[in-house]
C-alpha cells in the first residue's frame, strides 16, 4: 500500500510540476504547495481505502451470515419435509386404527358375544374396549403433536425466509456503498493522473 501511495505521490508530482519553459528551479513555496497538495491526495486516497476496507468487511459479514441462513434454511426445510411424512404416518395409522374399532367393535359374532350386555366377560369387554379406544386416542394425540410440530417447522421456516431477505438485501447494500467508494477512489486517481 505504500508502494501505491508513493506511485500516486509521484504521479500528483507529475501533475503539478513545472511545464517546458517555467522557471527550472522552483522556489521553496512552490514545491511546499506542491508537497501540501501530495500530502492532501495521500490523505484522501487512504481516507478511502479504509472506507473501503470496512465496507468489502460489512459486505463479507453480509455474506457470511447469508450463508448461514441459507444453510438453515435447508436444514428446516429437511425438517418440515420430515414432520409432514411424520404427521401423514400418524394420520393412516390414525385412519386404520379408527377403522378397525368401527369394524370389530360388534361385527364378528366372537368378539360380538363379548360385547353382549349378559356375557360373564366383562372383563375381556373392558380390556378390549381400552385397548381400541387407547390406540385411537394414542393415534390422534401423534396426529395432534405432528401438527404443532409441522407448524413450529413452518414457523422457523418463515422466519429464515425473512432473515435471507435481510442479510440479500444487506450484502447487496454493502457491495454497492463499496463500489460508490472504489468508483471515488478511482476518480481521485484519474484526477491526479490528469
Amino acid at each position: 500500500m505504500a508502494g501505491a501511495l508513493a506511485l500516486v505521490a509521484s504521479s500528483a508530482l507529475l501533475v503539478v510540476a513545472p511545464t517546458v519553459g517555467a522557471d527550472p528551479t522552483p522556489s521553496n513555496a512552490s514545491i511546499a504547495a506542491t508537497e501540501g497538495q501530495v500530502a492532501a491526495i495521500e490523505a484522501q486516497i487512504e481516507q478511502e481505502q479504509q472506507q473501503l476496507s470496512a465496507q468489502d468487511e460489512l459486505y463479507n459479514q453480509a455474506n457470511v451470515r447469508l450463508q448461514a441462513t441459507q444453510a438453515a434454511l435447508v436444514t428446516t426445510n429437511a425438517s418440515l419435509a420430515a414432520a409432514a411424512s411424520r404427521l401423514a404416518a400418524d394420520r393412516r395409522q390414525l385412519t386404520k386404527d379408527a377403522l378397525k374399532t368401527y369394524l370389530y367393535d360388534s361385527s364378528s359374532t366372537s368378539i360380538g358375544s363379548v360385547f353382549s350386555s349378559p356375557s360373564p366377560d366383562a372383563g375381556a369387554r373392558s380390556t378390549y374396549t381400552q385397548i381400541v379406544v387407547g390406540n385411537v386416542d394414542r393415534d390422534e394425540a401423534l396426529v395432534q403433536a405432528g401438527q404443532r410440530r409441522l407448524a413450529a417447522t413452518q414457523a422457523t421456516l418463515v422466519a429464515q425466509q425473512h432473515d435471507q431477505s435481510v442479510e440479500r438485501d444487506q450484502a447487496q447494500q454493502a457491495e454497492a456503498a463499496a463500489q460508490t467508494t472504489a468508483n471515488q477512489s478511482q476518480a481521485t486517481l484519474d484526477q491526479v493522473k490528469g
